[in-house]
């Protein structure tokens, strides 16, 4: 398993974390997002997805193997 972690949960963050979640090889395993309202969103859906409120903790956190980023359409 890959250990995933997205960044970005505006537009096509959802979409990411959703087609992650359902494939058998990766694992999501963080989420973050600087918007708390997004957040909470996450956090209601996938309850066992880790919210991290802070940038630098998730790009040095060792049990990530990947990061995801999903940037504006702009």
């Amino acid at each position: 398993m890959i250990n995933v972690a997205v960044i970005g949960y505006g537009y096509w963050g959802p979409n990411l974390v959703r087609n992650l979640i359902h494939s058998s090889q990766f694992t999501v395993d963080a989420v973050f997002d600087l918007e708390p309202s997004k957040l909470q969103t996450i956090q209601d859906i996938y309850p066992d997805i880790i919210i991290n409120k802070s940038f630098s903790e998730l790009i040095n956190d060792i049990n990530i193997d990947a990061i995801v980023i999903a940037t504006p359409i702009s």
